[in-house]
């Protein structure tokens, strides 16, 4: 943590690091779940074109990236 003095108000403010930021904590907890990548039969060519899609988009969950990969599969048909 940073610590600098205000001007404005005399007193101590203290900034705390940044947190990872929800993107890489869905995509983490997606990347790490080994039983439900294996339940989607998730490919690794899968992985890796979600890796891209999560760079671009805001996830609140693993659901959101289990969406965009059921999207992915069915534009196959």
């Amino acid at each position: 943590m940073l610590g600098m003095t205000s001007p404005v108000f005399k007193s101590k403010v203290t900034i705390a690091p940044k947190a990872k930021t929800t993107r890489e904590h869905v995509w983490e907890k997606f990347r790490n779940d080994h039983a439900m990548l294996k339940a989607h039969r998730v490919t690794p060519d899968e992985i890796e074109a979600l890796k891209t899609v999560v760079l671009f988009g805001s996830f609140s969950g693993v659901q959101d990236i289990l969406f965009v990969l059921r999207q992915m599969r069915g534009r196959r048909r």
